[in-house]
């Protein structure tokens, strides 16, 4: 008897699994990467560690944004001004052995240390001036101007 129940059991497994993997399954949806925002010290700005993406919020309405690059090497910004449109993502990558942030004059922004190949982005949503520089080499400088 128990060994009816058995085959029983196993059988009605089987034919479940089977009809589950012949089901059709949907595709995976794509999701955006995570961002931190435990470490926000602002209304539309966010800083957070080299590994973390720094975005405003999107104006609504607006078409796909731009992205600039912008290296970090030999102890200096690549763009020391840099002009751009509203809605503009910009991403900084640090090309130096040395470690560098890209840090805010004003505090809106702050990568933290990025060490040599790590990335630091920021969508400026808002017009103004945004000037900042490096905190371990404070002679490092550039601003980004949003029109």
């Amino acid at each position: 008897m128990v060994v009816v129940a058995i085959l029983i059991l196993g059988g009605g497994a089987w034919w479940f699994l089977r009809q589950t993997a012949l089901e059709p399954q949907p595709a995976p949806t794509p999701q955006p990467p995570a961002v931190n925002k435990s470490d926000a010290r602002e209304e539309n700005g966010m800083m957070g560690d080299s590994n973390t993406s720094m975005t405003d919020d999107k104006p609504q309405g607006s078409v796909a944004p731009s992205t600039i690059n912008v290296d970090i090497k030999n102890f200096s910004f690549a763009q020391k001004e840099l002009r751009v449109k509203a809605g503009t993502r910009v991403i900084w990558t640090n090309r130096d052995t040395a470690g560098h942030t890209v840090t805010s004059d004003t505090g809106v922004f702050d990568s933290r240390i990025l060490s040599q190949g790590k990335t630091f982005e920021r969508t400026f949503s808002q017009k103004g001036v945004f000037s900042y520089h490096c905190e371990p080499h404070p002679n490092m400088t550039a601003k980004v101007i949003v029109e």
